[in-house]
């Protein structure tokens, strides 16, 4: 959201970490508004604003007709629709800038129109606060879809959340039989079919020529960066990367699509022979050509070009952090400076090109909110100067050292680095840790077969998980409604599974819809040397699990989510993601929640490290990444800053170095979110107390968590009005407040879960969390 319009102003604050297990001063930045009218007490009476509705849906018109390549997804569609506007994603700088312009143009829309926020309903209010930070980052999406930051010029990234990288999951779910896919019925229809595969296959060309551009611009990767974005579009496509063009039909969106049995059941009678009598092959021939010399041709060349022909070009991670150093002067060849080749530093508009202000702007899709970068990185160092004395004091007690230096080695050495704190019993050998390993080793089954050291490895890890979430569970049952018109925790169960990108490094988890027609799934990097490690496996589990994205992600699904309704507001936060929110909820779930709320590191004080670490760890991510990004620090600069305060020169050191180069803003939101909840936290209690009114935990967590993700100011808002109307119950507008309840979902588009489900081998990054 833009919070520069809500007159925001900065102020220093401090935030007790309560001395239940550990006392921890937190020094940060928060953004509040000048003046709020909820502290006083006052709320003013709620009613519907048809404006409000009215522009969120001319903002979904909008969002489809500049994004044929998501029709499918959109409410009530037809047959008829796919048919008439489905086209592949079009990466023409001219269409990405038409994009950019026409969320810009929205957005000014709303901002200078006079809306009286405070007397709409709640939901409405959020969705005001949702549509400004979804126009904000140009529908969404802060990469690629950005003319002006110029980022769609470089690549696939560690995450693969460009666009390019959902181009086969939108082929296959606009054509297949699983929900509302279009399915052909005469020589026309399979015309139609054709001809949209092959426009799938050019706009791979023109993403391709847009990485040309880049190079020529200045605006490139770093090695390691390279190296990551080769294995994410390597993933998106593992069957084409393994063997060839012609493997396109063995990937997932087209047997599960266009190559399902009864794909062509459709055809009336005549069409088989009259195609075979135009064309000389049957229509599944047809189909099959152009998938494999129209696309699959254009996926393997695209595979190839990022891994023998970008590659080249890109920078020395000891000259290139990020953003903040971009674009370079000359262009790179063979991680030399070619002085004969200066950069245009311009988009092919003319504009001037600064990675700075391209972070700039990126910045607040994940933070939502104004901080700005020198304040990001100043929080960090605060964080860490609070965070840092703490593990050394466990280290002096746990080692009985009284010189810090000595403490702090002989704990790494005894701890941190022992091979008794990792899951693998014997050495990684090298043949399951290479590029033959990668290729052959991408399931459990394969994994078995031909790596079983890490086969063996990941079974011990997800045991281990298993048995600490059975541990975690009954203490945090306190939390949280579990029955009733309040519950929250979710009922869908959670399954280990390995992650195969051989980038990874953290663990991730994945929700499972309302229906939870699938289990959710708990994700362990499976190319992760050493695997583990075991001392951080209570904190880890806190954040993926229960009480973190599990219970808010799943809960959120199946307690207060509106699946198959027709609302517009539910189709914006269908579309919407706050990472500061998600990702902080998590954050705040492993401290304060689980350290301070539970006696769990009483009972096992070597995991209080892990929990440490963990928080040292998120500190000195606003640290990298503003340091990446805006103030020009390079990767070996941040490696120290690892091995100096996490202690850690793993490979889960590096590859998280490889995240934050490629992935700017991302990292920021996990603190930044984890501060503005915990400071909403002691907000309500403190207010409450004053008031002679009892702060009940389960409540408070009930309303944050029933808000969904959201953008930490409108979050603020809304807990603070639920503060005051705890304290002044008549007040207009409260009763809707304080009756919340869970939603109850009766009617389920099952065609739209079916589509979601179809998709999810190839899930968008904001169904995904690590």
């Amino acid at each position: 959201m833009a919070a520069s319009t809500r007159n925001l102003t900065i102020i220093v604050g401090l935030v007790a970490f309560c001395a239940i297990s550990f006392g921890l001063l937190i020094a940060g930045i928060v953004k509040q508004r000048k003046s709020d009218e909820t502290c006083s007490g006052s709320v003013a009476k709620r009613v519907s604003n048809p404006q409000v509705i009215s522009f969120i849906k001319k903002v979904q018109k909008t969002y489809y007709r500049m994004n044929p390549n998501k029709i499918v997804y959109m409410p009530d569609v037809t047959i008829s629709n796919i048919r008439q506007e489905f086209s592949a994603y079009d990466a023409k700088p001219s269409s990405i800038k038409k994009r950019t312009d026409a969320a810009r143009t929205l957005l000014a829309e709303i901002n200078n129109t006079k809306l009286n926020e405070k007397n709409m309903l709640p939901r409405e209010r959020k969705a005001v606060a949702q549509v400004k930070h979804y126009l904000q980052s140009n529908f969404g999406s802060p990469y690629d879809e950005n003319y002006y930051a110029g980022d769609w010029m470089m690549g696939p990234n560690y995450f693969c959340w460009q666009p390019i990288c959902y181009i086969g999951s939108d082929l296959g779910a606009h054509f297949n039989t699983r929900s509302y896919g279009f399915q052909p019925k005469s020589v026309d229809d399979v015309e139609f079919v054709i001809e949209s595969i092959r426009k799938h296959g050019r706009s791979v060309v023109q993403y391709v020529e847009n990485m040309k551009y880049g190079i020529k611009a200045g605006m490139v990767r770093s090695v390691e960066d390279c190296k990551s974005g080769l294995n994410s579009i390597s993933g998106r496509f593992k069957q084409v990367s393994r063997k060839n063009k012609n493997a396109i039909l063995e990937e997932s969106f087209v047997r599960n699509g266009i190559k399902d049995k009864d794909y062509l059941k459709k055809l009336e009678s005549t069409v088989q022979s009259s195609w075979r009598a135009k064309y000389k092959k049957s229509v599944q021939e047809s189909i099959d050509e152009a998938l494999i010399n129209d696309f699959g041709k254009h996926i393997e060349m695209f595979i190839g070009y990022v891994k023998n022909n970008y590659s080249r070009h890109c920078v020395p991670d000891d000259k290139l952090g990020g953003l903040g150093l971009l674009p370079m002067d000359f262009v790179w060849v063979n991680q030399k400076e070619d002085k004969s080749q200066p950069t245009t530093k311009k988009l092919p508009t003319g504009e001037q090109l600064s990675g700075k202000k391209a972070y700039e702007m990126i910045l607040p899709y994940f933070t939502t909110n104004s901080m700005t970068p020198d304040e990001i990185h100043n929080l960090g160092w605060s964080m860490l100067n609070s965070l840092y004395p703490q593990a050394l004091e466990l280290a002096k007690v746990h080692t009985k050292e009284t010189i810090s230096s000595k403490a702090a080695d002989r704990f790494k050495a005894e701890v941190v680095d022992s091979p008794s704190s990792y899951f693998n019993s014997t050495p990684i050998p090298d043949n399951e840790s290479n590029a033959d390993a990668f290729l052959k080793c991408t399931s459990m089954e394969t994994a078995k077969l031909y790596c079983p050291v890490r086969y063996k490895s990941m079974l011990s890890w997800f045991d281990y998980v298993e048995t600490t979430l059975a541990t975690l569970h009954p203490k945090i049952r306190n939390f949280f409604y579990e029955t009733g018109d309040r519950a929250s925790t979710p009922n869908c169960p959670v399954r280990m599974v390995a992650k195969f990108n051989p980038s990874s490094g953290s663990q991730s988890y994945s929700g499972a819809g309302s229906g939870c027609t699938r289990p959710c799934y708990y994700q362990l990097p499976f190319y992760l040397t050493p695997p583990g490690p075991r001392y951080n496996a209570i904190s880890v589990a806190a954040h993926e699990a229960r009480p973190g994205h599990h219970t808010q992600v799943q809960g959120f699904n199946e307690h207060f989510s509106t699946t198959g309704s027709k609302d517009v507001i539910d189709w914006l936060n269908s579309e919407t993601y706050y990472t500061a929110f998600t990702e902080g909820w998590a954050l705040y779930s492993e401290n304060p929640l689980l350290a301070q709320g539970t006696d769990i590191y009483k009972i096992y004080p070597l995991q209080k490290y892990g929990m440490l670490k963990w928080q040292i760890w998120r500190a000195l991510r606003l640290i990298m990444d503003t340091g990446f990004h805006y103030k020009g620090m390079k990767r070996p600069e941040a490696a120290k800053l690892f091995k100096d305060y996490a202690w850690d020169t793993t490979e889960k050191a590096t590859k998280d170095l490889t995240r934050y180069q490629s992935d700017p803003g991302q990292a920021t939101a996990y603190m930044i979110g984890q501060l503005a909840i915990w400071k909403l936290r002691n907000y309500t209690k403190s207010s409450l107390e004053k008031a002679k009114i009892t702060f009940n935990e389960k409540e408070f967590h009930f309303h944050v968590l029933s808000q969904g993700s959201s953008p930490l100011d409108y979050l603020d808002t809304y807990i603070k009005e639920f503060v005051a109307c705890k304290i002044s119950p008549k007040n207009d507008g409260c009763k809707e407040i304080l009756e919340s309840k869970r939603k109850i979902n009766k009617s389920v588009n099952k065609e739209s879960t079916a589509a979601i489900d179809f998709a999810f081998e190839e899930k968008p990054f904001f169904e995904q969390y690590e």
